[in-house]
């Protein structure tokens, strides 16, 4: 019996560290996985560009991977709209790449982001006499900054809210004069796109875990 005892014992501390991996692994798996969002609000803008807008609706589209409890990234796509006056309609759409910082509570994940991207604005209509264009389009980076919580509603379903400001930095800007499509920088005095548009919406989104 006495010369099992080192078997015993070693089987014994084999048996031990496998249980001590596999609730790691696990553990490991339910902090990283991806999640599908469905985001859906309403746009708006600040700045000189805006001060006559009323809010209008966007939505976005978003891929996420949890890479541990407290980090993560996502891959959006942005759609929306502003009521502007002197235009007809204005539109937008943006990709995004950012990374999160998240603060778990349970049920509940705070959760702040810093994104980067690229943006494509449609202004369609023009009745300022001041600026003589029409039909513009004005594309470049921009920069995000939001902020979001989620709760677990339901196994893998998760509500939310999520609110976000943009920085763009338009590099080109083509418009309608006259008949001649023009394509200039937008920071001159013809187009002066001095707009930060925002949005705050609903989340509702999916986890794969």
């Amino acid at each position: 019996m006495a010369n099992k005892l080192p078997s015993i014992a070693l089987i014994s501390f084999l048996l031990l560290a496998s249980s001590i991996s596999l609730a790691q692994t696990k553990q490991k798996s339910d902090n990283r996985f991806f999640e599908l969002e469905f985001t859906g609000g309403m746009n708006g803008c600040l700045l000189d560009y805006c001060k006559d807008s009323t809010p209008d609706l966007g939505g976005d589209i978003t891929l996420t991977q949890t890479i541990n409890k407290y980090y993560g990234w996502a891959l959006s796509f942005h759609y929306g709209s502003l009521k502007l006056e002197e235009v007809d309609s204005t539109s937008y759409y943006s990709v995004n790449i950012n990374g999160r910082l998240i603060y778990p509570l349970g049920p509940i994940r705070l959760f702040s982001a810093l994104g980067f991207g690229y943006q494509t604005l449609f202004i369609e209509g023009n009745t300022n006499e001041d600026h003589p264009w029409m039909d513009l389009r004005a594309t470049g980076p921009k920069f995000d900054l939001a902020l979001g919580i989620k709760v677990n509603i339901f196994k893998n379903f998760n509500l939310g809210l999520l609110v976000r400001m943009t920085v763009p930095i338009w590099s080109e800007a083509c418009y309608r004069n006259d008949n001649e499509r023009i394509c200039t920088e937008p920071q001159d005095k013809i187009i002066d796109l001095s707009l930060m548009p925002w949005f705050a919406g609903a989340i509702l989104s999916y986890s794969f875990n």
